[in-house]
């Protein structure tokens, strides 16, 4: 098992397939459990981080058009946020536990980045289920 861990430190490609290998052997001795656990945990938290960040661009989108309803910009906004909220709906599981304010403390940061000075509300105006019936909504629009 010693050589699985330094595999895990120094490289995961190997660690993953001599795992994986190990396990299709079934040599229970072998397997790394305590890496195999958090590599497992990883993927869930990976899943969640991806679609929290879609949240994120898409309400940070949003607030791009609630300020600014009228720029250039509007309709090429309104296409990306229906992208990424299907595209949430299509990935988010119950079980993520999404906080809507965290998705909106990080929305503000990169709106206010890339566009400093906009009045944005302290709260956000969207819930998580207004912006996933907001993404079912751009998926029945596509059947």
């Amino acid at each position: 098992m010693e050589e699985a861990l330094s595999h895990y430190d120094t490289d995961i490609t190997t660690w993953a397939r001599e795992q994986a290998d190990a396990i299709r052997r079934r040599a229970m001795n072998e397997i790394d459990w305590t890496n195999v656990a958090e590599e497992i945990e990883s993927v869930g938290r990976s899943e969640t981080d991806a679609v929290a960040s879609l949240l994120t661009l898409a309400v940070g989108h949003k607030l791009r058009l609630l300020t600014m309803p009228e720029a250039n910009a509007a309709r090429h906004w309104e296409g990306e946020i229906r992208t990424w909220l299907a595209t949430v709906v299509k990935k988010h599981r119950p079980s993520m536990h999404i906080r809507i304010e965290d998705v909106y403390d990080l929305a503000v940061v990169a709106t206010d980045a890339y566009m400093p000075g906009l009045d944005l509300p302290d709260v956000c105006p969207w819930t998580l289920d207004e912006l996933l019936a907001e993404g079912e909504a751009a998926l029945r629009r596509r059947r």
